[in-house]
């Protein structure tokens, strides 16, 4: 499982979710696809941080790859086009 959490330059939480393993099981899907440049490389149980280039790309990914209808994932999703539509944002994906 993952807290996802957008955070600002000085590390502010901005926003915040909690997926139930969905992101750490998307990850482990593509963990050799090197088309899923962002998404293979979330650590399932530490931190990866992702800037606004990236977390663009990692909305793709997630929604290429995710279930349409899965609430969490859509909310990821908007985060990380919140973060990819701003300066000075991260995308946080903390693990277990």
């Amino acid at each position: 499982m993952h807290t996802v959490e957008v955070r600002d330059e000085r590390g502010e939480v901005l926003d915040r979710v909690h997926d139930t393993g969905q992101i750490a099981a998307l990850a482990a899907e593509v963990a050799e696809d090197p088309w899923f440049a962002c998404l293979r490389f979330v650590d399932p149980y530490g931190a990866t941080v992702f800037n606004a280039a990236q977390a663009g790309q990692l909305a793709i990914e997630i929604t290429r790859r995710g279930d349409p209808d899965d609430d969490a994932l859509s909310l990821i999703v908007q985060m990380a086009d919140q973060v990819a539509g701003e300066v000075n944002q991260f995308l946080w994906l903390l693990g277990d």
